[in-house]
């Protein structure tokens, strides 16, 4: 979540940023899911994790949908909100 925080802070709403960011959010997924299945203990710590891993997804998703928002490419042509 730092290296979003980060790009936030120095407004870096590009699309190269967002499929970075991916990518490293699916490394982090991948690791936490090796870690899992290699612990015979059970240990109670992986929640926190969990948690963690889907609050960077959920930043992820906001900073998406902002690059998104500030591309040039899409303003003026987004679709008005249907009733």
């Amino acid at each position: 979540m730092t290296h979003i925080a980060h790009a936030i802070s120095t407004k870096r709403y590009t699309f190269a940023e967002v499929e970075e960011l991916e990518e490293e959010m699916s490394k982090l997924e991948r690791w936490l899911e090796e870690i899992r299945s290699r612990d015979l203990f059970g240990s109670g710590q992986s929640n926190v994790s969990l948690e963690a891993i889907a609050r960077g997804r959920d930043a992820l998703h906001q900073f998406t949908e902002r690059a998104f928002l500030e591309s040039s490419d899409a303003k003026g042509r987004l679709d008005p909100p249907v009733d």
